[in-house]
C-alpha cells in the first residue's frame, strides 16, 4: 500500500530560501580549481633534483646532437612523438628535418 506524503507549501518556500542561500554551482567550480592549484603548486614545491655529479644537466645532454622522428601508425603513435619530441627538446636536442642531418652515432634517430 502506497502512502502518500503531504508538502505544505511553507516548507517547499523554506526550502527554495535555503537553496537561494547556499552555494551556487559557480562556488563548487571555483572551489574545485582552488583545490586544483594547491595541489599543484605543493606537487612542485616537493619536487627535487638530484644532480648526478659525473652526468651533464639534462639541458646539455643533447647539445649539438640533432633527433630524426618518423612516425608510423594510429594517432597515439603520433602523440607519443610528440612526447619524445618535448622531452628530447627539453634535454637540448636539436630537431632534424630529415636523416640526412643526422650523424649517428653522436645523434638519436627515433622511428614509432
Amino acid at each position: 500500500m502506497k502512502q502518500k506524503i503531504e508538502i505544505k507549501s511553507s516548507d517547499l518556500q523554506e526550502f527554495s530560501q535555503k537553496v537561494r542561500a547556499g552555494p551556487s554551482f559557480k562556488d563548487f567550480i571555483l572551489q574545485s580549481e582552488e583545490i586544483k592549484k594547491q595541489a599543484k603548486n605543493s606537487y612542485v614545491e616537493e619536487q627535487t633534483v638530484d644532480e648526478t655529479p659525473y652526468l651533464p644537466p639534462l639541458e646539455k645532454v643533447g647539445e649539438g646532437r640533432k633527433v630524426f622522428i618518423e612516425t608510423y601508425g594510429c594517432q597515439m603513435n603520433v602523440a607519443d612523438s610528440e612526447i619524445v619530441r618535448s622531452v628530447v627538446s627539453n634535454a637540448g636536442f636539436g630537431m632534424a628535418e630529415d636523416l640526412s642531418q643526422v650523424n649517428p652515432p653522436f645523434s638519436l634517430i627515433f622511428f614509432n
